[in-house]
């Protein structure tokens, strides 16, 4: 039985990307394809150490939006009584939140969990591919819970808007990875969400690599 792609890109921000087809790529312009930064994206040593300490592999951005710059890391071990398996992941872990900030304090993470995802839906979606995990991705925006009726497939013009939140889907099989502007509370230093475009956030989470 044909399945309408509306109803697979629903499921597909519901968390479950992995069983859904390719979905085809909003491309406005060029201006989607990932750009580069002027100078490479480093994390500072005492911040790779940290984030190494968890045991799993880390995906970090080789690219940032205009303004953007390194803020905090934020990590979370898996607790010493809760089994870890080959992979170094137990049953809600270990995760961490790399955080970004521009001058207006609007920040942005590049985060990954072990577990205890799941789906959320928004007013709209909009498909990608992404070249670290080879499979394709959303990203979700707009209000949480969504407005009205179901999620809306983004125009090229919805995607250089700002919106009180962007979020992309986890990507990965455990650990899972994704960009987010779900900051972690615990950084005052972040009072705002609203900063990054869903294209700048696809640009980021293809850009992704992992940390030597």
């Amino acid at each position: 039985m044909d399945i309408p792609i509306s109803s697979l890109m629903i499921l597909a921000s519901l968390g479950l990307q992995q069983t859904a087809p390719a979905q085809p790529t909003v491309e406005p312009k060029n201006e989607s394809r990932v750009a580069q930064s002027s100078s490479p994206v480093t994390l500072p040593k005492s911040a790779q150490y940290k984030l190494k300490s968890l045991g799993i592999r880390i995906a970090i951005p080789a690219y940032l939006p205009s303004g953007y710059r390194y803020q905090t890391v934020v990590t979370e071990p898996c607790r010493s009584d809760i089994a870890v398996n080959a992979d170094g992941v137990c049953r809600f872990g270990p995760s961490y939140s790399i955080v970004y900030i521009n001058a207006n304090k609007n920040c942005f993470v590049v985060e990954a969990t072990g577990g205890g995802v799941g789906g959320a839906t928004s007013d709209y979606i909009h498909s990608f591919s992404t070249p670290l995990f080879n499979q394709e991705t959303l990203i979700s925006f707009g209000n949480m819970g969504m407005s009205s009726g179901i999620p809306k497939k983004a125009t090229a013009s919805d995607l250089r808007k700002t919106y009180d939140v962007v979020y992309g889907n986890w990507m990965g099989e455990s650990p899972f990875y994704r960009v987010s502007t779900f900051y972690p509370k615990s950084v005052t230093a972040c009072t705002s969400r609203k900063g990054l475009t869903p294209l700048e956030a696809q640009k980021v989470t293809q850009s992704l690599r992992w940390l030597p």
